[in-house]
């Protein structure tokens, strides 16, 4: 596993644990920032479900 593999894996983790307090804003942040290391990480998928129910229940607090 390369660096840029770990940093990956690292985000996507930082943005699960987010996601169990319900912090949409830095679960997204992760994400985003994973899918800048990896553009086919499986964080596009939570990033995008993310924001659906960011959307859903928080329509003004996401602006990026």
């Amino acid at each position: 596993m390369d660096n840029f593999e770990f940093q990956e894996k690292e985000l996507i983790e930082q943005g699960k644990q987010a996601w169990q307090r319900q912090d949409w804003k830095k679960a997204i942040d992760c994400y985003t920032k994973a899918l800048s290391i990896n553009p086919e990480s499986d964080a596009r998928i939570y990033k995008e479900m993310a924001i659906q129910i960011q959307e859903y229940y928080h329509k003004d607090s996401y602006n990026p």
